[in-house]
């Protein structure tokens, strides 16, 4: 039959009705009988990857060929979400927006407006979580910004810009530069903010598959 979409899978059993009601938070609780979510605003996040200089540097000078080594994420209710490997468990995981450990912080894009409530966006979340484990990262195919796309495609919007993800294809013109970019070493180590076992937007109605072992990540 094929892969299910993402919202499908949240929504859960026959006619679109969740398998298991949440109790209803935030904005959602206050919403009397019919009455529609309010359209809450999704930003794409742009990090150059990593701290080093020399990154920022090559980015400059790849940015006129429309592209980049970039890192990205995904800000929604407040949380920014984003995508890297780990040896077990989930790959996703949340920071405060504009402020993932590891990476310097370079543009924002405005993705648009989600009419998905709070609890209906974690649902969402929930379903990608079980759909990219940390140790299916790819540095090219299945990366941070390709989540990003697929998370903000499970919202209702469009994909994200191709300039934050057309490196794999831009890759082979510019070998000694792509090679510069992967073999830059970083660490988020015990800075990298995992928030225990906890994804939610702190309602407490996502978890992480495992806890985080605050691992150096691999570039990404």
């Amino acid at each position: 039959r094929g892969r299910r979409s993402v919202t499908h899978e949240a929504a859960g059993g026959k006619g679109g009705e969740p398998r298991s009601r949440a109790p209803k938070m935030g904005a959602e609780a206050s919403m009397a009988p019919g009455e529609e979510a309010r359209p809450v605003p999704v930003i794409l996040h742009v990090y150059d990857l990593g701290k080093n200089p020399e990154v920022q540097a090559i980015n400059s000078v790849l940015g006129a060929f429309g592209t980049g080594a970039f890192h990205c994420g995904v800000e929604v209710y407040g949380h920014e979400f984003s995508f890297n490997y780990k040896t077990e468990g989930s790959g996703v995981f949340k920071c405060p927006p504009r402020q993932c450990p590891g990476h310097t912080y370079r543009t924002s894009v405005n993705m648009g407006f989600t009419t998905f409530s709070s609890a209906q966006a974690e649902r969402v979340l929930y379903v990608l979580m079980q759909q990219w484990p940390g140790t299916c990262y790819h540095i090219l195919n299945r990366n941070c910004c390709a989540f990003c796309d697929e998370f903000c495609t499970a919202l209702g919007l469009g994909p994200i810009p191709q300039w934050t993800r057309n490196l794999a294809k831009t890759a082979s013109q510019f070998g000694s530069a792509y090679d510069a970019v992967v073999g830059v070493p970083f660490s988020v180590g015990a800075a990298f903010v995992a928030v225990g076992d906890s994804i939610s937007f702190g309602l407490g109605c996502v978890r992480q598959v495992s806890k985080s072992h605050h691992e150096p990540l691999p570039m990404y």
